[in-house]
């Protein structure tokens, strides 16, 4: 009788061991779904704003390819690419021999008044090679920006936009410092502070360069291609 009462309590243990091991195999089994829920909603989410940018630009590289102005093609190039590059605010200078640098297109109106001082940075950029700063203060060339212009923004994209005859350059403004760079992410301020890092340039389709320049004369700085 004692061997049997001692077979029975071994019994029990085991299946309360069992038991145990199955209710823990039931909750990380509920934290996996939890978590492949999380993920799914954010796969859908980003699918969704990936499908959303892509009608986007395709909407806007349509009215590019019948744009026979330079201020409307401008102004469609900002609109096309607000949704892509998430600025808070953008202008684009436009740049012709002889002229003062002249802001032809701006999503804010108190942008347009920005005198472009040009130098060594612009030069770079123009040359081909897209450039985000982590800190606007830092820049020698937007130290020289009215500080009541520049002020509101922390952080800048400059994109070169080339035509067969002219030059414009593509600034995208952002009030989070840092934001442009690789990761877009404050937790690099260990890096020097005016480094300008190169990105790539958005592209969209040829049409918009052969277009670009058709634009009537009058309309200031001929018109730019999209950014290569």
């Amino acid at each position: 009788m004692a061997d049997r009462d001692i077979n029975l309590e071994d019994r029990v243990r085991e299946l309360e061991q069992r038991l145990a091991a199955a209710e823990q195999a039931r909750l990380a089994a509920e934290a996996e779904v939890a978590a492949l829920r999380v993920e799914l909603t954010d796969t859908a989410e980003r699918e969704r704003i990936a499908a959303a940018h892509t009608e986007r630009l395709l909407e806007g590289l349509e009215v590019l390819g019948e744009a026979r102005d330079a201020l409307p093609l401008f102004a469609e190039v900002l609109r096309v690419l607000s949704d892509v590059l998430e600025f808070d605010a953008a202008f684009i200078v436009g740049f012709a021999p002889e002229v003062s640098p002249q802001i032809v297109s701006a999503t804010d109106p108190r942008l347009r008044l920005i005198a472009w001082p040009g130098g060594a940075f612009t030069d770079r950029v123009l040359a081909g090679r897209a450039a985000a700063l982590l800190d606007l203060a830092d820049n020698p060339e937007w130290q020289q920006v009215e500080p009541a212009l520049r002020e509101e923004y922390a952080s800048a994209l400059h994109v070169p936009l080339h035509a067969l005859h002219s030059q414009a350059m593509l600034v995208c403004l952002h009030r989070r410092r840092g934001f442009f760079t690789p990761t877009g992410s404050p937790a690099r301020a260990g890096s020097p502070r005016s480094r300008a890092r190169p990105c790539r340039p958005p592209s969209t389709s040829s049409t918009s360069r052969s277009t670009a320049t058709t634009r009537s004369s009058s309309a200031g700085p001929r018109a730019a291609s999209s950014p290569a």
